[in-house]
Parts: C-alpha cells; structure tokens; sequence
C-alpha cells in the first residue's frame, strides 16, 4: 500500500476486481506534477496479476500528431485487427498510417478500437494504463473516452493519469483528483528516504509544499545542516515543481561528463533503449549506472526509465546550448532523415505548441527540407526517396529550447 494513498489504492482496487468479474471501468487520476499519480498507476500495474497489460506514456513532442499514442498502444495486439469486421480494421489501419490512401473516418476508428480492445479482453482481462495523458494527442484522447464511456459489460479497465491545470478532458470519464498527503503520511516518506529531519521541519516542508509527495521525498537533499535541525528557516518557497526540478539538478550536478551526456541523449529522445544511447555515445554506460546509483533513471531489461518526468525536463533545462546540439542528429555530417532521426528531433526540438504541424505533403515539404509524407507522420513514413536524402531543418519560428 502506498504511504498516504488508502483510499485511492482502494479505489484502484476496486476498479480491478471488477474488471476481473467482468464489469469495465475507467477512472482519471488528476493532479499536479508530484503529487502521486504515477505512484498510483505504477500501483495499479503491481495488483493487476492476472491480466493482460497494455501501458503507454504521452510524449510531449508527439501531442501534434494524430494517432501517434494509439500506434504505442496497439503494438502488442495488432493481431486482433484481423478478427474486426473490415471496415473497422481498414479505418484503424489508415489512422496508424499502415493502410492505403483515404480520409479517416473516426466514428469508424473509435468502434474499431474498441472492438479491437474488446477482442483482446475476450482472452484475459485488460487493463490500460496512460501515464502522462495530458500530452496525447486529441485523436487518442478522443479515442479512449470513446472507450471509456462504453466498457462496463467487457472486462476492460482504463486508468489515465493526467496534469491538472492543462486542457485536458474526457467527458463522462469518472476523475479522480489527488489532493497533498498529511502530516503523518509525510513524516513517514521523509522517514522512509532516510533523511533525518526535526519533526518541526517535516512539518513545515509539509505545509509549504502542500503535501506534496516527490517534494517531501527530493526536497530534503538541498536543505542543509542548519536547516534541517530546524536552526534556520526554510527558503522561501518555490512552486513546487521548480522547487523539485532543483532538487534534481544537485544530483544531476554530481554526473560527469559521460552520465551527462547519457542522460541529455535519453532526454533528447523518445528511445528508452539502453543499446542505442550506447551506440550514440559508447562511453554511456558507465555514466548510466551512476546516473541510476544516485536515483534519477531505472534501467531494467535494456531499458531506461526517468525516475520521473521532471528528471526529464531538469535533465534538458541543465544542458548549454552546445551540449543539445552535440545530441541533435542534424549538427551530425551526412545524416539523413530517418523514423528514429525524425522522433529524435521532434523530440529534443520544441514544445508542441511551438512545433509546425505540417498536415499535407506541400507544408511538409516547406518545413522539412526533404518531401516527407506527413499523412501519418506518427508512423514516419518516408516519401520515394527521403530515407537516403542529405537533410537540413529550417525551423524558423520554432523555440529552440524546452
């Protein structure tokens, strides 16, 4: 049981025993970065033994692109789109870019994404769990709420978790917002950290950070002697996510150059595979394992997990602007555009509301040097010829940092 969570474990609790006996649910869980929603749906793949899992994180640099957290989602079960009636499966397969040529009808890929989901659940129970939701694109969005709405009598379960504050919704979708945890559950994560701490500075950490879990947990680090006996006052507060982006930073300032570098090519793309960071840089590995020693990633079975989005961010926000450039495939001579050189640059580029959309051939081919077929470009099919094409970015009026 997570410290400070009974109730919303409960709750999860619930959601998967039902799905066991055959009623679907969905339940949104809402809240400020730090707060625990990550905690909860890590909770939830925990307890749900005996059920087929299907997990995916909304990627900030993919917000613009239609179906791009559908095509992460449905990976492991595109066998079941041969079970569909035909104009569901060809409908999902124009949406993941994987079909021929035609306007996509999303009346047509809602139903057939859930009776894909549907036909999957007839095996063993699902259970979908979104981290990250509020950076999907709205088709997925759309999708999962069509979902969501209509899985009470399958044995179907959906569990998002999602920023409050962003323009996010899922109408008709039961939600779930968490709130700080108390006094004794915050005594008991600064306890279980290991930091020692007056009790008059737990509490007073715990007021300025409103209960926030990651802070309780990362803030104790950059206070110093003084103040953690309570002999001087706190700082005075930051917001909370800035306050824990510094927390990260101190450990981040402990990396040398090669766990920098690791984690800014981690960082700078949406490759979690540890093969290809070591590939991009061979001295990596050693600065992956102290980078994991001092708990800012996981690496467990070739891949690398941020211990939390704000490492992410913290990661990239400590990075001059040379280091970026030294990741960024475009400053490598005789690079040519490829899916995995195209994901990187999105990625390590611009905010999605800074980052061109081009919808059709022609915008594609102003913003990307080469023509590239942007009728699906989550799938980042190339056009005749782009794969093997020299490429350059004009990226005029795009942000050049995060």
């Amino acid at each position: 049981m997570l410290v400070g969570r009974s109730a919303e474990s409960a709750r999860i609790d619930g959601l998967l025993n039902g799905v066991r006996g055959g009623t679907g649910g969905a339940l949104m869980l809402l809240g400020e970065p730090g707060i625990g929603k990550s905690a909860l749906l890590q909770y939830a793949g925990r307890q749900a033994t005996g059920m087929r899992q299907l997990a995916i994180v909304g990627v900030a640099a993919e917000a613009a692109l239609p179906y791009a957290g559908l095509s992460e989602l449905f990976r492991p079960v595109l066998w079941g789109l041969e079970a569909l009636p035909a104009r569901q499966s060809r409908a999902i397969k124009l949406a993941l870019g994987a079909g021929e040529d035609g306007a996509t009808d999303a009346l047509a890929v809602y139903a057939g994404v859930l009776a894909l989901l549907a036909e999957v659940a007839s095996r063993e129970p699902l259970i979908i769990i979104v981290d990250d939701a509020h950076w999907l694109d709205i088709e997925t969005v759309n999708a999962l709420a069509f979902v969501g709405r209509r899985i009470e009598d399958e044995s179907i379960g959906l569990l998002l978790g999602a920023r409050s504050g962003e323009s996010f919704e899922m109408d008709r979708v039961p939600q779930l917002r968490l709130g700080g945890v108390d006094q004794a559950a915050a005594a008991a994560l600064v306890g279980r950290a290991g930091y020692d701490l007056a009790p008059d500075v737990v509490r007073a950490l715990c007021d300025v950070v409103a209960g926030n879990p990651l802070a309780l947990l990362e803030l104790p680090g950059v206070l110093d002697a003084d103040q953690r006996a309570g002999r001087r006052p706190l700082d005075d507060p930051l917001t909370v996510t800035a306050s824990v982006e510094r927390a990260f930073l101190t450990r981040i300032d402990r990396l040398d150059a090669d766990g920098r570098q690791a984690l800014l090519l981690a960082a700078a793309s949406d490759s979690d595979d540890v093969e290809t960071i070591r590939r991009a840089a061979p001295a990596a590995a050693t600065g992956l394992e102290h980078a994991e020693r001092i708990g800012l990633v996981r690496v467990q079975r070739g891949r690398i997990g941020f211990w939390h989005p704000l490492v992410r961010s913290a990661v990239y926000a400590a990075a001059t602007d040379e280091e970026r450039r030294a990741v960024s495939p475009r400053s490598r001579p005789g690079s040519t555009v490829t899916p995995t050189t195209l994901r990187t640059l999105i990625t390590s580029w611009s905010r999605p509301s800074t980052l061109p959309c081009p919808k059709t051939p022609s915008a594609c081919e102003r913003f990307w040097k080469p023509s590239w077929s942007c009728r699906r470009p989550k799938m980042f099919s190339p056009g005749p010829g782009c794969a093997t094409r020299p490429y350059g970015l004009d990226p005029a009026g795009a942000s050049s940092s995060r």
